[in-house]
C-alpha cells in the first residue's frame, strides 16, 4: 500500500499581493516558490515555512516599464518572464540572485494568433514558447552574459 500523502497549508504574508487575473503566476524552482502578482511584483518564497525571502518589482527587472508581464517559468538560475505585447514582445530573462535582467529573446508581436502567448516552461535545461505556428526553443547557454 501506498502511503498517504496529507498537505500542509501554507500561507506567506505578502501585503497588497494580487493575482494578476489570467497570469502564469507561480512557479517552483531552485528550492524556491515564485510568485508574480499584479503591478509585476515578484517574490521569492521559502516553501518550508512560508516566509517571503525577497521581493522584486518592475524598478529591479524592467525599470523602462516596456512589458506588462503576466508569464513565467523559472529554472538555471534564471526568471523568464513572456510578453505579447507594445514594445516588447518577447521572453525576458532576470536573474534570480540579483532580479536585474539579462536580455531577452524577441518573440514577433500577434504571433501567436488571435490569444496573446500566455505559456512558457523550463524543460531540461530549456526554454520553450508554443505560439500559434511554432514551438519556440531557447538554450541559455547560447545566450549572452
Amino acid at each position: 500500500a501506498s502511503p498517504t500523502i496529507k498537505p500542509r497549508p501554507l500561507s506567506a504574508d505578502w501585503g497588497g499581493y494580487e493575482v494578476s487575473p489570467g497570469g502564469q503566476g507561480l512557479v517552483y524552482a531552485s528550492g524556491s516558490i515564485w510568485a508574480l502578482a499584479a503591478g509585476e511584483q515578484l517574490a521569492r518564497i521559502d516553501p518550508a515555512n512560508g516566509r517571503v525571502q525577497r521581493v522584486y518589482t518592475y524598478r529591479d527587472y524592467d525599470p523602462s516599464r516596456l512589458g506588462g508581464l503576466d508569464f513565467l517559468t523559472a529554472g538555471g538560475g534564471w526568471v523568464w518572464f513572456l510578453d505579447n505585447g507594445y514594445p516588447f514582445s518577447g521572453v525576458l530573462r532576470v536573474s534570480m540572485a540579483t532580479g536585474h535582467p539579462a536580455g531577452g529573446v524577441p518573440v514577433p508581436p500577434n504571433s501567436c494568433g488571435e490569444q496573446t502567448c500566455s505559456q512558457v516552461y523550463y524543460v531540461a535545461g530549456s526554454v520553450w514558447v508554443p505560439t500559434a505556428e511554432l514551438l519556440l526553443r531557447i538554450d541559455p547557454g547560447k545566450l549572452p552574459g
